[in-house]
């Protein structure tokens, strides 16, 4: 993969006050449905902040800009994440950046 291959977003959710386990469940399924339906999706990470549990971490890499538009276009996205989650969300931040290097452990966690 060269150096300005892939789109790679960061997102972080802060969850309204009582909607941290819907939004945590929501991103939960979010995972899910990348790792069965995008094969150029090559990383939908969910972490969760152990100091402020409302504040979630999503990390993302897909193959080109084709594959994020993908995701965008599809039906799960649109339901789980602009239907369900960002109305629970106080804050939703994109952060976009190209790839540059980057290494996968052979065994590291996946969606659980």
């Amino acid at each position: 993969m060269a150096a300005s291959d892939g789109v790679i977003l960061r997102v972080h959710y802060l969850a309204k006050e009582g909607e941290t386990e819907t939004v945590k469940a929501n991103l939960t399924r979010m995972a899910h449905e990348v790792g069965k339906n995008e094969p150029d999706c090559y990383a939908f990470d969910v972490a969760q902040s152990p100091d402020d549990p409302r504040q979630f971490l999503i990390y993302e890499h897909y193959k080109d800009q084709a594959a994020f538009d993908l995701h965008c276009e599809s039906d799960y996205f649109k339901q789980i994440i602009l239907t369900e989650t960002v109305p629970l969300a106080e804050e939703r931040v994109r952060y976009f950046f190209s790839f540059v290097a980057g290494a996968r452990t052979p065994g590291a966690p996946t969606v659980a």
